[in-house]
């Protein structure tokens, strides 16, 4: 669910994964493995990612229904502090 978000994010503003990697200091190929679930999104990345598409982070959060659920699918997920 996370990583939909993100691309469904990335789609609507228009974004290339290439751009957003350089929005929050990374380099594409980082990006892109984090974003296929290869290698971990910390939750400071995902804030600057959401800034960065002036959005709210809950954004590219939604769709847990409460606090607990998002943090088991972020540690599933293998999104760390």
């Amino acid at each position: 669910m996370l990583y939909r978000n993100i691309g469904e994010a990335l789609g609507r503003a228009d974004w290339s994964k290439t751009r957003a990697a350089e929005a929050i200091g990374m380099k594409r190929t980082t990006f892109s493995a984090k974003q296929s679930g290869a290698s971990d999104f910390r939750i400071s990345e995902l804030m600057r990612l959401a800034k960065s598409l002036n959005i709210p982070f809950s954004d590219l959060v939604r769709g847990f229904d409460s606090a607990a659920e998002l943090c088991d699918a972020l540690v599933d997920q293998g999104v760390s502090a």
